[in-house]
């Protein structure tokens, strides 16, 4: 009777701890796969926020509407206003990158327009750059 109470307690701390390890196994294996995709969600949605530029103390409005490509990158369509009434409106190729959206793209006489955005929860948050100007970026999905 002693003999198979010691098996049984076995049998048990065994599996439990089989259990665990494949556990452990599974998070860890599902943390090192996953990809920016999976971090960010579904990207191809439209994102609407604001634009900042600390330096000269101006900011707006931004809109970003992500469509997935054949080549696995994004066709970004871009609107939003300079001081409250300048409306603006381009196309660009969004890449993801490493966990992160991000566009480089010629805008005429203002250089090139660069921006990064990481996700953090339900937003994006990041940067942007053209023209010598420099500033933030925080957009949440459109509902």
């Amino acid at each position: 009777m002693r003999d198979q109470s010691i098996r049984s307690t076995f049998r048990s701390r065994v599996g439990y701890y089989l259990l665990r390890l494949a556990l452990v196994s599974c998070a860890v294996i599902l943390a090192e796969n996953n990809t920016s995709a999976q971090v960010l969600g579904r990207p191809n949605r439209t994102w609407h926020g604001t634009w900042t530029s600390p330096a000269k103390g101006h900011q707006g409005t931004l809109r970003m509407h992500l469509r997935p490509t054949a080549s696995g990158s994004y066709q970004g369509l871009f609107a939003g206003r300079f001081f409250v009434v300048i409306p603006y409106v381009f196309r660009a190729q969004v890449n993801e990158i490493n966990g992160q959206l991000v566009t480089n793209k010629r805008l005429g006489p203002l250089g090139d327009y660069q921006m990064v955005l990481t996700p953090y929860g339900n937003s994006l948050q990041g940067y942007w750059s053209a023209a010598g100007q420099s500033g933030g970026i925080y957009m949440q999905p459109r509902r």
